[in-house]
């Protein structure tokens, strides 16, 4: 599972993967038990800009470096057109498992799981 990088270097390391499973002859597919999953940090917010800032906050403090270049590039943030518009980059990328990580604060996690949940997901199904 990954974490931190853009759709274009998911599809890249995703290549890579499964070029070296093809080498060694051990093709990779759902029934081999590799899942392309990729974990991200989010904050589902009508105000893109407070989204960001909520997210820059948290992971500033908690990984103890600056993050607001990191969070715009790397975090799904924002309305939930736009978090529907990001996922869809990495699941056209590869990703076929999402890992939410909400890093809106312990007293706001499960309203932020519920508006992923309600507004961002069922833009999306599984095959």
């Amino acid at each position: 599972m990954s974490y931190v990088v853009t759709p274009a270097q998911y599809r890249a390391s995703l290549a890579k993967i499964q070029g070296f499973a093809a080498e060694a002859g051990r093709p990779l597919d759902s029934g081999r038990g590799f899942e392309p999953a990729h974990l991200m940090f989010t904050v589902v917010d009508d105000d893109w800009d407070r989204a960001h800032a909520t997210a820059v906050e948290a992971l500033t403090r908690q990984y103890n470096q600056p993050f607001d270049r990191l969070a715009k590039k790397y975090c799904l943030l924002g309305p939930p057109d736009r978090c529907v518009e990001t996922l869809r980059e990495f699941a056209d990328a590869g990703v076929r498992t999402v890992v939410v990580a909400p890093v809106a604060g312990v007293d706001r996690f499960d309203a932020q799981l519920e508006r992923f949940a309600s507004e961002v997901a069922p833009h999306f199904r599984r095959d």
